[in-house]
């Protein structure tokens, strides 16, 4: 009796087996979607070189910059950037000694400057390391500049010879600027992240502006 029952009770199980083996949860694995762009918002400083329009010891400007980025990723390390920017105004002085008309002595002309920019750039970037917490970054590219140049005079009076009265002058000029840039982006979560980088453009003189930035991005 006891090898009947043994003999039914394997029969059983074995004839469960199959049914049990069809109903068993298969999990596996599939590999995140490739992620195609990322935008990201900046704000930071930026300094400009005026050396061309300033004098030697005020020939720099200082202002708040503020970007909206977007990319496209070519490969999982190659991506394609386009950066939007625009400043507050940032003030330049300078002096120089001028003659006056029917008066015996030379005098001063002071100016003040102020500037304002909006920038458009390309950038080709490429990004270290994949699926990791930090990804350092380098790129270059070329940045379009618009930056309009408000000038007010004065011109010193002289003894004998009033201060002639002299309007405010808008300028607007464009260039464009090669540029190199480097960064970081640190992930707070599976897309959200913090970026920090800073770029450099130059011009046939050198270094032509400075920027630091700091935003919060995503991936999608």
């Amino acid at each position: 009796m006891n090898k009947a029952a043994a003999a039914l009770a394997g029969f059983v199980l074995c004839g469960m087996s199959p049914a049990a083996a069809q109903d068993r949860l298969v999990t596996t694995v599939v590999p995140e979607t490739q992620r195609h762009w990322d935008t990201v918002g900046l704000v930071g400083w930026r300094g400009v070189n005026t050396s061309d329009v300033a004098t030697d010891w005020n020939d720099w400007y200082d202002v708040a910059v503020f970007s909206a980025s977007a990319g496209r990723y070519v490969t999982p390390h190659v991506k394609v950037d386009l950066d939007l920017s625009t400043t507050t105004a940032g003030r330049v002085f300078g002096q120089e000694l001028v003659a006056v008309p029917g008066g015996a002595v030379p005098t001063y002309r002071l100016w003040e400057s102020r500037f304002r920019r909006t920038t458009v750039a390309a950038a080709l970037a490429y990004q270290f390391f994949e699926n990791q917490w930090v990804h350092p970054f380098l790129g270059a590219g070329i940045e379009g500049v618009r930056e309009t140049e408000r000038i007010e005079m004065q011109v010193l009076p002289t003894r004998g010879q009033p201060s002639p009265i002299l309007m405010p002058e808008t300028r607007v000029r464009y260039s464009a600027r090669p540029f190199v840039a480097g960064g970081v982006k640190w992930y707070v979560s599976e897309r959200t992240f913090i970026r920090s980088d800073v770029l450099s453009t130059f011009s046939s003189a050198g270094a032509e502006s400075a920027v630091v930035r700091v935003g919060v991005g995503v991936d999608f």
